[in-house]
């Protein structure tokens, strides 16, 4: 049988071998690109022309291994640092990982990260809800909104030096055993570990040599991963300003000249003095007494509004936030004025609400309940010092 393609011709033997090469040929060139010119090939030429299109991977193909997801751990040191009431204090932490941390909460009350990186955080703690005292929790979370766990260094660093205990006991094991197979080597002491795994991936994980046989030991019971905590202390400034105002509300201060029957204000600025607060070119006092804002209860209404670094504005419906150290405001006929001015020394928080006492002067008082202060009629509000 004799079959005739462009540009070539081939003799290809009779019978059913012929016809089957004849078909492979014009299979394949039918399914090839249609030959035009010199690019024309013959049928026996594409069929062994390999295919490239469907390549199979080489048996010794690896695939590289991942490098494990790098998660944040947080060391608990300090384990408590502490700081006022009032906020303000600037906490550091190390840890790995740490500038993926993103939201700090402290006692449940967010604080800002000042400053984050691989291995140490910085955050500004707020100020504590409700003025409370006492040590309460701090947490840490990631950008997804996980919580970064807390790990103990001294835990850290007692769990390495068991492991690497383990390992040395193991080679030396292995490595007598090597020597004389047939003397029982005694098997080395096994590390109780904690439930949660500490250390490096090469600490963790340790292959013994068959032969050395680890005991069946009940696990150590593991510790709980020690917690970052802070506690909140008293303000020292506020403790100066209560402490001064509770002192001179019934014995004045002869260092100051007293306003009689109209001392509150007078009163209230030297417990701000005792608080901390400098004196100002509209607020002071000197050798022939007080400036306006420092004795006029609206005068120092005014002041305050204008100065707003000094503290805020709160109204009576606002007494949640009110808190010791605050200054009270009462205006007897509701005309705008403000006529009386005082220290708040007390603020109780209960299920029927929240009562507040004030210190002050003209009317001397050490816990005076604002409640009964505006019985009689007149309204109250309130500056919240920074």
């Amino acid at each position: 049988m004799l079959l005739t393609l462009p540009g070539h011709r081939r003799n290809l033997a009779g019978g059913a071998a012929g016809l089957a090469a004849v078909a492979c040929g014009l299979l394949v060139v039918g399914l090839g690109t249609a030959p035009t010119g010199a690019q024309t090939a013959s049928a026996a030429d594409a069929f062994a022309k390999p295919d490239t299109t469907r390549r199979a991977a080489p048996a010794n193909t690896v695939t590289p291994i991942q490098e494990p997801v790098k998660v944040p751990v947080a060391l608990a040191t300090p384990a408590v640092a502490s700081g006022p009431v009032t906020g303000g204090t600037v906490v550091t932490v190390a840890g790995e990982e740490l500038n993926q941390v993103s939201a700090v909460q402290v006692g449940g009350v967010p604080a800002v990260v000042v400053e984050a990186t691989p291995t140490a955080l910085s955050y500004q703690v707020p100020v504590a809800a409700e003025l409370a005292t006492g040590t309460v929790s701090v947490e840490l979370f990631d950008g997804a909104g996980a919580a970064v766990p807390t790990a103990d260094p001294v835990a850290l660093e007692a769990e390495a030096a068991a492991q690497a205990a383990e390992k040395d006991a193991a080679k030396k094991a292995a490595a007598a055993q090597a020597a004389d197979p047939t003397v029982p080597v005694a098997a080395p002491a096994a590390f109780g570990r904690p439930a949660a795994e500490y250390g490096s991936a090469e600490l963790r994980s340790l292959v013994l040599k068959p032969g050395v046989v680890l005991p069946a030991l009940p696990a150590a019971a593991a510790a709980a991963p020690a917690l970052l905590s802070f506690e909140y202390l008293p303000d020292p400034r506020v403790t100066a300003q209560t402490d001064y105002v509770l002192q001179y509300w019934a014995n004045y201060n002869p260092a100051y000249i007293a306003i009689n029957g109209n001392d509150c204000v007078n009163f209230t600025s030297q417990g701000l003095l005792a608080r901390g607060w400098e004196m100002d070119g509209e607020w002071n006092y000197g050798a022939a007494g007080g400036s306006a804002t420092w004795v006029s209860s609206t005068a120092f209404h005014n002041y305050m509004a204008a100065h707003p670094e000094r503290g805020i504005a709160l109204g009576d419906d606002q007494r949640a936030s009110v808190k010791v150290g605050d200054i009270a405001q009462f205006d007897w006929d509701n005309s705008g004025d403000r006529d009386h001015t005082s220290t708040v020394t007390r603020v109780d928080k209960t299920a029927d609400g929240v009562t507040i006492y004030v210190a002050g002067h003209s009317k001397d008082s050490d816990y005076w309940n604002v409640d009964q202060a505006i019985a009689g009629g007149g309204s109250v509000s309130y500056w919240s010092l920074s």
